[in-house]
């Protein structure tokens, strides 16, 4: 009786277990909407993201990242549909606030994007290179 009693407790731990993992999983997968500047930084020395300026006109003129794309927050829902749904990208704004709300949008459009936590305020506070019009 004490060997079906361990046996039983054994199999509903590991089911406990399996299904903390799957949910640690599915929470990692949600987070992935966002990437670190440091990462943003790696993906446009490798050239493997287009990245996207999600900003309006003027903030994108005081500096942007040399040949990123403008696409103002505002015309996301008509311009993404332009994009390639193949390409990978990589969405910035000034703080993180808009390009995340933008990549949830193009996500729902199909589109492979992630957001650039910080955006160019971490962006410029780490010394990397900004172009200005």
């Amino acid at each position: 009786m004490k060997k079906l009693i361990i046996a039983i407790l054994l199999a509903s731990s590991t089911q406990y277990a399996y299904a903390d993992n799957k949910v640690k999983s599915e929470l990692n997968q949600t987070n992935s909407i966002e990437i670190s500047t440091q990462d943003a930084k790696k993906a446009l020395i490798k050239k493997d993201h287009i990245f996207i300026d999600v900003r309006e006109k003027w903030e994108y003129d005081n500096g942007h990242i040399k040949g990123i794309k403008l696409i103002p927050l505002s015309t996301i829902p008509t311009e993404s549909l332009k994009l390639d749904k193949k390409a990978k990208y990589i969405a910035v704004c000034g703080v993180g606030v808009r390009s995340k709300k933008a990549a949830e949008k193009m996500k729902k459009l199909g589109l492979n994007v992630v957001s650039m936590a910080g955006g160019m305020n971490e962006w410029q506070d780490k010394g990397y290179p900004v172009k200005k019009d």
